[in-house]
């Protein structure tokens, strides 16, 4: 069982010590860095789940830089998604942050993508195909070339589950800042 203490650090007990992280940052060019992390179909549920923990509950999550200034997000698909319910071109995915401080309160949940974003642009079943979401781009969310406030967590949602259930699928999300 993991839980969030009141100096604001993760606890976890048990087999979730060992959990591992669905991604993790790079430095690519001087101030230059971008975090990459992996999303299964799981994550993006109908609710806004912290990136990763949703098949591994222990997760602590990606976590996006009080002050970064994201410039650019790229998505690829990295395993064809099925669709059990609707269509794939008709899924909406959203990608945003909450507060790193409790892991629950909402920064931003449309932050990188919003409801205009959807499986459309991305070629969902189509593996290796490349979206670069930046301010000028249909569907992308107000985070982009202002400082983040605070440390955020990445999280994700298929907006539409209700009717365009995800049965498989992944993809790989790049968030490129400064």
């Amino acid at each position: 069982m993991s839980w969030m203490n009141s100096d604001g650090l993760f606890v976890k007990y048990g087999t979730e010590e060992t959990d591992t992280a669905a991604g993790g940052a790079l430095n690519v060019d001087g101030t230059n860095r971008m975090i990459e992390a992996e999303v299964d179909y799981t994550d993006l549920a109908a609710a806004y789940a912290i990136v990763g923990s949703v098949s591994n509950p222990g997760a602590r999550g990606i976590q996006i830089p009080k002050g970064a200034v994201v410039e650019k997000v790229e998505l690829l698909v990295t395993t064809a998604f099925t669709v059990s319910g609707g269509t794939a071109d008709s899924v909406v995915f959203s990608f945003g942050l909450k507060k790193a401080s409790d892991r629950s309160t909402e920064l931003d949940h449309d932050e990188y993508t919003t409801t205009s974003f959807t499986g459309a642009q991305l070629s969902l079943e189509q593996v290796g195909n490349l979206v670069t979401v930046d301010p000028e781009s249909t569907g992308a969310g107000d985070g982009f070339g202002v400082a983040t406030a605070e440390n955020g967590i990445l999280v994700a949602a298929n907006t539409t589950n209700d009717s365009n259930v995800l049965s498989a699928g992944a993809l790989r999300i790049r968030i490129y800042y400064r």
